[in-house]
């Protein structure tokens, strides 16, 4: 909440900031610095990400504003509760998206029950999910603590020992199908007549 156009040059989204809201008020100020020292902490743009912030810096305007605030109302930086109005109203997009897709991908005519969507996704949900696609590209452990500001790996450690586990069981199901009866007999030649030899065959390599 606290980054400024600059924060977004170069290929990079730099964190070295933090927004602080008053005891006892909504107002919010700018603290010159992350939460902790691991906060500070220079994460790359993926292109999707930078397909959507590319248009930003369109307007000729803004483009020499590099400390002006991307999350500002009245000259401010966001109130708790503007912030927390703005999270809703993301949401509330997100879930009829969601539905929508789901309408798209159906090729049946008639009423369907339709699962809700995940209606309680919170920015730390899409910091676990950063994560995960840290771990899902191959990403080694200590650059993902880096890039995700956390102070030791303990955390990451955790997270990337779970997915692991779960990929693990993945390719156990995998290896399972590409050994499995079905699979095997798809392999076979029916076009050889001697398929008994053929079957023989692959069991012995088996």
């Amino acid at each position: 909440m606290a980054l400024t156009y600059g924060d977004l040059r170069d290929g990079y989204v730099n964190v070295s900031k933090t927004v602080v809201y008053e005891e006892n008020s909504n107002k919010a100020s700018i603290k010159d610095s992350p939460k902790t020292d691991a906060g500070f902490r220079k994460i790359p743009i993926v292109e999707p990400l930078e397909e959507f912030i590319t248009p930003l810096f369109v307007n000729s305007a803004v483009l020499p504003l590099d400390t002006k605030l991307v999350f500002i109302k009245n000259d401010q930086p966001y109130s708790k509760t503007v912030s927390r109005r703005l999270w809703k109203s993301l949401m509330e997009a997100f879930n009829e998206e969601w539905l929508r897709r789901q309408d798209d991908n159906t090729e049946s005519p008639a009423p369907r029950i339709v699962p809700n969507p995940p209606r309680n996704i919170t920015a730390h949900m899409l910091r676990h999910t950063f994560i995960t696609s840290l771990y899902d590209a191959g990403i080694d452990l200590k650059t993902a603590q880096k890039w995700s500001g956390h102070a030791t790996v303990s955390v990451l450690l955790d997270i990337y020992t779970h997915l692991s586990e779960g990929k693990e069981m993945e390719s156990e199901n995998m290896l399972k199908r590409f050994f499995s009866k079905e699979k095997s007999d798809d392999n076979i030649d029916d076009t050889d007549d001697n398929l008994t030899t053929q079957k023989a065959q692959m069991s012995g390599n088996g």
